[in-house]
């Protein structure tokens, strides 16, 4: 029997050699060296620095320590899992560019090692997908995804995170969920299934703040308040001077922080358009959807004036 799971346990390691091999980003494959050097090859040899270890080394240390017995077969499991994650991030890294990552960073291996204590007893696809954006994030954006967020991610369902997905794809401007513009709100948010339940599901997973927040937005005739969801902004005109009151809901700072591993660009703007028909409707007030073509300088959203989205919806 022990000998049936160290055979087993050797035709991983040479697997966990190909997997390592596989990686094409060389940001990814540097971490992933230096993340196990320390933490499975350091138990035998001195730890080697970021980019400084060669992925060959690991067939021959896993056999080592294994022989020792240093090594057990569910470490072989997360070692499984974690590759698996770094896979997905090598391919997200692939579509934002390895150009994007700032030469010379000096990563934080204990950011690292933690993200490994997490990611790596994580099987399930999806949530393994969500790993691989904060692992790829990192790199690209180092400090963009906090400890914290390692921890509140590891501690959610996949029922939770699959409800926060959901919510993700209604967040306005990164950072808020609409919650209420006088009569305008609750029935369009049950609609994209975010009720009282999900509310208290989510402040207690601790990436929504229940506190309602208001805010105004005054307008003139010559400008427009916008609300940007995803790919898409929302503008609201109106041909007097007025003021746009209403309540919503601040993601926490880690909710911020998920949001952006757990949003994904969709070409769906339906949830913007129901928000702005009711807007008109209530409010005389007029409102136009448009793609978002680019930012300026400024992070300042562009779009084509020409092509209202509400108005194709309408015809």
């Amino acid at each position: 029997m022990g000998a049936d799971i160290v055979n087993q346990a050797m035709s991983m390691g040479s697997m966990i050699q190909m997997a390592m091999e596989s990686l094409v980003s060389p940001t990814i494959t540097a971490v992933t060296t230096a993340l196990f050097t320390a933490m499975f090859v350091g138990r035998k040899t001195e730890q080697k620095g970021l980019a400084g270890t060669k992925t060959t080394i690991f067939e021959e240390e896993i056999r080592t320590l294994l022989d020792n017995g240093r090594l057990s077969y569910r470490e072989f499991n997360q070692i499984k899992n974690y590759l698996e994650v770094a896979e997905k991030a090598d391919e997200f890294h692939k579509e934002c560019g390895y150009d994007k990552v700032e030469p010379n960073t000096q990563y934080d291996i204990d950011w690292f090692i933690r993200f490994f204590d997490a990611a790596s007893n994580v099987s399930n696809e999806d949530l393994q997908k969500i790993w691989a954006k904060l692992l790829a994030g990192e790199t690209i954006c180092k400090g963009c995804f906090s400890l914290r967020a390692i921890e509140t991610l590891y501690n959610m369902s996949p029922e939770e995170a699959r409800l926060f997905s959901e919510i993700a794809d209604i967040v306005i401007d990164g950072r808020y969920i609409f919650y209420e513009m006088g009569s305008i709100g609750e029935e369009i948010n049950k609609k994209y299934g975010f009720d009282v339940p999900s509310l208290r599901l989510l402040e207690e997973v601790g990436v929504v703040n229940a506190l309602i927040a208001e805010a105004e937005d005054a307008i003139e005739p010559d400008e427009c308040a916008g609300f940007q969801c995803g790919q898409y902004l929302l503008l609201v005109k109106s041909e007097s001077s007025t003021a746009l009151h209403y309540k919503m809901l601040l993601l926490t700072k880690v909710g911020e922080e998920l949001y952006l591993a757990f949003h994904e660009e969709k070409d769906n703007y339906a949830y913007l358009y129901d928000l702005g028909k009711s807007m008109e409707k209530e409010l005389n007030v007029k409102v136009g959807l448009y793609r978002i073509t680019g930012y300026s300088g400024a992070d300042i959203p562009q779009y084509d004036e020409t092509v209202n989205l509400m108005d194709e919806k309408r015809a």
